[in-house]
């Protein structure tokens, strides 16, 4: 099995509990996906006519069910890098749920993910037919590897068969290239054809990544018929808040204005000087749905074509009136006027600040996961500085599925004092015990503090660790070019350090008052094993009746071994055990039931 996570750092630095293990950073990619968009109707693979065109604009989630027959791909705005247009499918490992298809599947050798065409309906005498596409390696993404490929596959009605006519194999480029590919055989020419385009690779996750933008088949072209024509932006709405995406709603008030007074758009005028004329800095804000604010485009023209460029856009003041008195939206809607060419759906983006009552660095969106392996009580912190003093409740996290299922490796939560900009005397430590939680689409789960703490100053807030292995917290990386600054600090016991990974940690810390989706996983429940210390076999009462996982890690975190006991079943085998002390966990695959207690194995 292949090593897919990026190691960076090493430290010599012992840890209290690591002995001679080295601790190490590690960033890698999800292998679960978190689906905030609604599914559309069910597929249905009927026929359509030409042409055929997508962008992948105005959705986000599964493919246009107007135009594809599966839902496997992730169509987004934030995995693509220097894109064609906003927007691009994702062709990864993970499946139309956002779960890896195999998590133990590591090869090259199957169809991970696939975009299948509806059946085409030709026209009479088709002539000039060709299927094009821009296609990326990795992108914002892990990077495909030796023996992964891209492919592009013709259904032959004639045949009934699938048959392979183009296929590309990484070549460590970074920007997109164009694909072009003749439907110029009698076995593709007639009503039924289809196509796919389908990724070779890893089917344990978000591994082995290529972006496809701005396919089309059409007729009455050629093989040299690549450029688009198309006035488009290229990324996701950049936040108007200075430091973070979120702030608290009550945190707005009596504080210095934590808004912008510009924000900049990237934008790219595909074609060539006889395109169309744009006009860029117009924009809609809406409060609560209400729009508070509008103004007008200006003609923004005289500039390079086919190279991403920046429109600075002034933002004028905002006033929220009436003064917000609960949880709101603020809306903007960016808008390019006079880009008739192309489509009209890529001249529009739109970014949501959701005021609630937490503070967040990130975007929402997790291209990567960020852990600490090898070391047990390694600590990953944030540095945050609330706007105003208040009383922190707890953290909202959101954790990825990356190789490591680490729904029994507990962690604590803490909190140090800023000083100097680095993390120094520990100022809050929880005696809770907490595990990850993964969700398919609420993907951030609360953690409340064992008790409120007065928060008046900066401090680092994060999670101490209890096993080697690491938490894997999601990882915001879309950042400006070039911006190499990270907010993340982390300990092996000993010292702490500043990771060398930019990107902003999907740790969000909530003021006030608790929500009412409250994680509830925590070491709370009754679990009795006897006898203890033990020789070949134990007796396990919880205080439920379910299927329960269990685990035993020495007492450096490390997993020494780990399954499943059934319902109604009371007794472990542990002869195989070597002896030693260690700690049991059990954990409800129902309800939130879990414990642990220390285990001596004679």
């Amino acid at each position: 099995m292949r090593n897919r996570l990026l190691l960076l750092l090493s430290f010599c630095t012992l840890g209290a509990l690591s002995l001679s293990a080295q601790i190490v950073e590690q960033l890698g990619p999800v292998t679960a996906r978190s689906f905030l968009a609604q599914k559309q109707a069910n597929n249905v693979c009927d026929t359509i006519g030409l042409p055929l065109l997508d962008d992948f604009s105005g959705v986000e989630g599964w493919p246009d069910q107007r135009r594809w027959c599966d839902s496997k791909v992730w169509v987004n705005d934030s995995y693509g890098w220097d894109v064609p247009t906003l927007g691009v499918a994702t062709f990864d490992g993970l499946d139309e749920n956002g779960q890896a298809y195999d998590i133990l599947d590591n090869s090259s050798d199957s169809i991970a993910d696939v975009l299948t065409s509806k059946f085409i309906r030709f026209g009479p005498n088709p002539t000039g037919v060709y299927l094009s596409f821009f296609y990326q390696e990795g992108g914002r993404g892990e990077q495909p590897r030796s023996g992964d490929a891209l492919t592009v596959d013709f259904w032959s009605p004639q045949d009934s068969a699938w048959l392979q006519v183009w296929k590309r194999s990484p070549l460590g480029f970074e920007r997109f290239r164009a694909a072009i590919i003749p439907v110029d055989s009698s076995l593709w020419l007639q009503d039924g054809y289809r196509f796919r385009i389908a990724a070779y690779g890893a089917r344990s996750g978000s591994f082995d990544i290529w972006n496809v933008d701005y396919v089309r088949l059409e007729e009455n072209r050629n093989a040299a018929d690549t450029t688009i024509t198309d006035a488009a932006f290229t990324r996701q709405h950049p936040s108007l808040l200075k430091d973070y995406w979120q702030i608290p709603w009550f945190h707005l008030q009596g504080v210095p204005d934590p808004f912008k007074d510009e924000f900049d758009l990237h934008y790219k005028k595909n074609g060539d000087s006889l395109s169309v004329s744009i006009n860029l800095r117009g924009y809609e804000l809406f409060y609560d749905g209400t729009k508070i604010q509008q103004k007008n485009g200006i003609p923004w023209n005289n500039f390079s074509y086919n190279k991403e460029l920046i429109v600075p856009v002034p933002l004028d003041p905002l006033s929220l009136n009436p003064a917000p008195s609960g949880e709101f939206d603020l809306s903007v809607v960016s808008l390019m006027t006079g880009a008739n060419d192309g489509f009209r759906s890529n001249d529009t983006v739109k970014g949501i600040h959701r005021f609630r009552n937490f503070y967040a660095y990130d975007d929402g969106s997790a291209e990567r996961v960020y852990g600490l392996s090898n070391v047990g009580g390694a600590v990953t912190a944030i540095l945050f500085t609330p706007l105003k003093p208040d009383t922190l409740k707890g953290l909202y996290l959101y954790f990825g599925q990356a190789k490591v299922d680490a729904k029994l490796n507990e962690f604590q939560i803490g909190i140090w004092e800023n000083q100097n900009g680095i993390p120094g005397n520990e100022l809050y430590l929880s005696d809770s015990m907490y595990v990850p939680e993964y969700f398919n689409h609420d993907q951030f789960s609360a953690y409340a503090l064992d008790s409120s703490i007065y928060v008046d100053a900066s401090v680092f807030i994060g999670l101490k660790q209890r096993t080697v292995e690491p938490l894997n917290v999601g990882l915001d990386v879309n950042r400006p070019d070039g911006d190499t600054t990270t907010q993340i600090f982390y300990n092996d016991g000993v010292n702490w350090y500043q990771s060398l990974f930019p990107g902003n940690p999907m740790l969000r810390p909530y003021f006030s008052y608790q929500p009412t989706d409250l994680s509830s996983t925590r070491w709370t429940a009754e679990l009795n094993v006897h006898p203890n210390p033990a020789d070949d076999r134990i007796q396990i009462r919880t205080d439920t009746e379910e299927d329960r996982t269990w685990a035993l890690f020495d007492v450096y975190g490390r997993t020494v071994d780990m399954g499943i006991l059934p319902k109604g079943a009371d007794e472990l085998d542990i002869s195989g055990w070597p002896s030693g002390l260690y700690y049991f966990r059990v954990l409800g695959l129902e309800s939130s039931l879990s414990s642990a207690v220390k285990l001596i194995v004679h």
